[in-house]
């Protein structure tokens, strides 16, 4: 097998192992945290077949978006003021993901002082 043949089956490959991420990261993040937005695309103009293109998930300080670019994972953290977005950052993948986790774990953090709170005042 050349060269060529072999990066071309290492493309398919990723290219199918991206659209199982996305679909996966999909499902996870849709059934955890509120204000996921899931944008599916039909495979072809007559198919039933329907693809992620996009996957936003919104925090306090920015939107992290995860685009599926011609079978290649584009990550993105949109900064928005007053429901425009005033700057774009595209990051790799694995930046765009240990990102996305500090946010979450900044998230779960407020969102437990918040509930021990409202827990402890009712409970007085």
């Amino acid at each position: 097998m050349s060269d060529f043949d072999m990066m071309a089956a290492f493309n398919r490959k990723s290219s199918e192992d991206i659209i199982s991420f996305m679909e996966s990261l999909a499902i996870k993040f849709g059934d955890v945290v509120p204000g996921v937005n899931i944008k599916r695309v039909k495979d072809s103009f007559l198919s039933k077949n329907t693809h992620i293109e996009s996957i936003t998930i919104p925090f306090k300080d920015c939107k992290y978006v995860l685009e599926n670019s011609n079978k290649i994972a584009v990550g993105k953290c949109l900064k928005e003021s007053g429901g425009i977005v005033i700057k774009t950052e595209t990051l790799s993948l694995d930046v765009w993901i240990a990102n996305l986790m500090n946010e979450l774990e900044q998230s779960a953090d407020s969102n437990t002082s918040a509930a021990e709170t409202l827990h402890n005042f009712l409970m007085e």
